[in-house]
């Protein structure tokens, strides 16, 4: 990964200092120090640490986060070999920057170190840069595909589709997920499967209208659904992955509606889980 000075002085900083109370100036006191030297003319030590192909070597790491760190003695590091880098006064080996503790303990540098020491920055990186965690509901907001609208187009093509750009968008793993079940689900039971607008609905039989259906799979970029039809009073179930939720699908005071996460290790129980439904909606007509 190249980046440029500003975001290298910006990211060493934030990466020496986090969760320190005695914070170092490292942007006006330190410079960036590239450990394999910059000098296209290695000397006879570095291309023997970096091996024959050395030139290939310097070209695609050379400006890497694996291969920068702080140093207040860039002029006196220079070119030299990595060693003397190591342990001159005020090389690695010296240095007060935690940074540098790593490359205080290592005999040579090359190729594997600098895409070690890269993965590891990385890493550490992500700690201070961290992706939120977001409850369920949050995620489904906003990745799950959003509620049928009465505005819904006429064109019943045009919806037919809908289904499908829904699955295209979503990860590989998520589709394979939700490909798996409708396989499972059509093996089981005697249903009709119909992808429409922006929902896979299953039912027991045509049809294809809402008293005849017993479930509805919902898709998002990392997420996938169940939404199964239940009588309250006879579907005694408990999972954590069930949810009574507002009947969006089967509403009515007579029926109720459960919505289940799909995960890989809970197939089985969905399709024990949709005995119970697919019963109650035959049961209905």
């Amino acid at each position: 990964m190249c980046i440029t000075l500003e975001a290298e002085q910006y990211l060493f900083n934030k990466l020496e200092n986090h969760e320190h109370k005695e914070r170092i100036d490292t942007i006006s006191e330190y410079t960036i120090e590239h450990i394999m030297p910059q000098n296209p003319n290695l000397s006879s030590e570095w291309r023997q640490d970096l091996g024959e192909n050395w030139q290939e070597i310097h070209n695609e790491f050379l400006h890497t986060i694996g291969n920068l760190t702080l140093t207040g003695y860039n002029s006196e590091l220079s070119d030299r070999p990595f060693l003397e880098k190591r342990d001159m006064k005020g090389g690695f080996a010296d240095s007060h920057l935690k940074l540098n503790n790593i490359l205080a303990t290592l005999s040579h540098w090359n190729k594997d170190e600098i895409v070690k020491r890269g993965k590891e920055l990385s890493e550490f990186a992500s700690q201070i840069w961290f992706a939120p965690k977001l409850s369920d509901e949050i995620l489904e907001k906003y990745l799950s595909i959003e509620e049928v609208s009465d505005e819904d187009e006429d064109d019943e093509e045009s919806d037919r589709k809908k289904w499908a750009e829904v699955i295209d968008y979503a990860k590989p793993e998520n589709r394979e997920l939700i490909e798996n079940l409708v396989t499972k689900i059509k093996e089981k039971f005697d249903c009709i499967g119909d992808p429409y607008a922006k929902w896979y609905w299953l039912y027991t039989k045509e049809p294809k209208e809402k008293a005849n259906c017993f479930a509805v799979i919902q898709c998002g970029v990392g997420t996938a659904n169940i939404c199964i039809r239940v009588n309250p009073e006879t579907f005694t179930y408990e999972d954590e992955l069930i949810r009574t939720v507002k009947g969006f699908f089967f509403g009515g005071e007579q029926e109720g509606e459960r919505r289940i996460s799909i995960k890989n290790d809970n197939l089985d129980k969905i399709l024990t889980y949709l005995e119970h439904s697919v019963q109650i909606t035959k049961d209905s007509n």
